[in-house]
């Protein structure tokens, strides 16, 4: 991965979110709107709530599924870049 590897979100606290088995649903409370998450993007939701940065959530989740690097890359960027446009995470400096 590229210089995100470091980069921070802060989930936003107008989202709630439910485990539905693997799953994850998201609601953000402020439009209403439901989003669901698979297997892999629920883990990543949840290592994105604890704060974890981007080469920390690709680590764990290259450990825990088999997937390639190059997917995962792919499929990590464009779900930060849709959570983000949804504003369901905010990027934020890391605090020192």
């Amino acid at each position: 991965m590229q210089t995100i590897d470091v980069q921070l979100w802060r989930v936003s606290p107008e989202v709630m979110a439910r485990r539905v088995g693997e799953d994850a649903v998201l609601l953000d409370l402020a439009t209403g709107t439901y989003f669901g998450l698979n297997q892999v993007g629920a883990l990543a939701w949840d290592l994105l709530e604890q704060g974890l940065n981007l080469c920390d959530i690709r680590a764990t989740v290259l450990q825990r599924f088999d997937v390639q690097a190059e997917q995962l890359d792919a499929d990590l960027a464009v779900l930060i870049a849709d959570l983000e446009r949804h504003g369901l995470i905010q990027e934020h400096a890391p605090d020192n």
